[in-house]
């Protein structure tokens, strides 16, 4: 995309991710239907549809499970960096001089790293307890944000760093998800996700005004340090949380 963004301009570039997701859609569809004696019987009725008020008391109130709250308060620090990259550190980056193409090539190798990190996790997950482990790469990966603006303006520097980043959220993400799994009982997976999703759109939602009014009235530096900030302490609430939870601090994560 940085490239085609280069060479053919903004308006090509934005169909050419409309044709991307088309491609990707096409992909989908050809996934086999699951066997159908795990498929939903009985007839579909309209009101079967229709949001109950049960359904949103009842996902919401997953939240009093340790693991739940911890797993959704790491996904949020998750989202919020990643919103606060989307949002402005391509910014910073072309403010740098750096074209489409270098700036894509960047966020491409940093995306191997991540696929590498997932592949990873159950190995790290073996040398020390896995909420530890997702507490403290989380605040790596927030630290790292945090320093873009201190990096030099390097490029290569600056692919390092993000793609260290991009790394540790590589790690931490298939552990997010196992520990939510094993958290409630296989009636709730489906309550779970979206609980899971909800609060990831309200990261994606939140950061980037939060970051636009401080860059808007103190400049990018300062924004980048305040959003950072926030996440660091985030995380050392984190950490303290899990230290006073026997199931977090002792890896219990049983379905209730």
């Amino acid at each position: 995309m940085g490239l085609l963004w280069d060479v053919a301009g903004p308006t090509l570039s934005f169909l050419g991710v409309s044709a991307w997701c088309c491609v990707m859609f096409l992909a989908v569809s050809q996934i086999e239907l699951p066997p159908a004696k795990n498929a939903i019987t009985g007839r579909l009725r309209f009101r079967d549809v229709l949001p109950r008020l049960s359904d949103y008391t009842g996902a919401i109130g997953l939240i009093v499970l340790p693991a739940v709250a911890f797993t959704l308060a790491i996904s949020f620090m998750r989202h919020a960096t990643n919103a606060a990259e989307n949002s402005f550190v391509i910014v910073y980056l072309r403010d740098l001089g750096f074209a489409g193409t270098m700036i894509g090539l960047m966020f491409s190798f940093a995306e191997v790293l991540n696929g590498f990190g997932s592949l990873a996790s159950g190995r790290l997950s073996r040398l020390m307890p896995i909420p530890w482990l997702m507490v403290s790469l989380t605040m790596v990966s927030a630290a790292l944000l945090t320093a873009t603006p201190f990096l030099g303006g390097s490029y290569v520097v600056l692919a390092i760093a993000h793609a260290v980043r991009r790394g540790c959220e590589g790690i931490v993400q298939p552990l997010m998800f196992s520990l939510q799994a094993r958290a409630v009982p296989r009636h709730q997976q489906g309550s779970i996700v979206g609980l899971r999703v909800t609060n990831n759109r309200l990261a994606s939602i939140l950061t980037p005004i939060g970051m636009g009014l401080v860059v808007q009235a103190f400049g990018l530096t300062n924004g980048f340090l305040a959003i950072g900030a926030l996440l660091l302490v985030a995380g050392l609430a984190l950490a303290w949380a899990t230290l006073r939870s026997p199931e977090l601090r002792e890896g219990r994560f049983e379905r209730r």
